[in-house]
């Protein structure tokens, strides 16, 4: 029994180190968001950045019998994870990186087909902003997908679902 006692005081000590320097050097994703005035809290993501949605913005863009298009207003806020995480992605493209560096947060106007119940985005803005809420026009993107160009549902249990999910729920149909 004696000769167990050594090794097993080791791995918890290794294990023990591991948590403290875990805990120290990974930042902590937060466990509640903070009240922005006009903006409800959705989710967060695994780097920790925070969705938002302006209610007072979902609109119903037109009904068939089998289709739905609608549109709202979200807003995601950055950690630094996910802004080191932005950069990462984008550092290849052509973009200008020290501008992401700056970036705060974005507000998103995403458009959205329920087509027979399968869920899709066709199409969004985004404008990205400073902590001091000023604009950085260089990283404005604006997308539009169309029915012709093999268009994707969105990806189940993923982010775009649930602000999907979130409008959706709430738009008058």
């Amino acid at each position: 029994m004696k000769k167990y006692i050594f090794p097993i005081g080791f791995l918890l000590f290794v294990i023990a180190i591991s948590m403290l320097i875990s805990h120290f050097t990974q930042q902590a994703i937060p466990k509640e968001a903070k009240i922005i005035e006009g903006w409800k809290h959705i989710t967060f993501d695994q780097m920790g950045n925070a969705y938002y949605i302006n209610l007072d913005t979902i609109v119903n863009d037109g009904k068939t019998e089998d289709e739905l298009k609608f549109h709202a207003t979200f807003q995601k806020i950055y950690t630094d994870k996910g802004r080191e995480a932005l950069i990462a992605a984008y550092k290849d493209s052509g973009v200008d990186v020290s501008k992401i560096d700056q970036v705060d947060h974005e507000i998103d106007i995403l458009h959205f087909r329920d087509w027979g119940g399968i869920k899709y985005l066709s199409g969004g803005n985004s404008k990205f902003f400073t902590a001091d809420n000023v604009e950085i026009p260089e990283l404005e993107m604006n997308v539009e997908y169309t029915q012709d160009n093999n268009q994707q549902p969105i990806p189940s249990k993923s982010i775009g679902e649930n602000l999907y999910d979130y409008a959706f729920n709430r738009v008058k149909k």
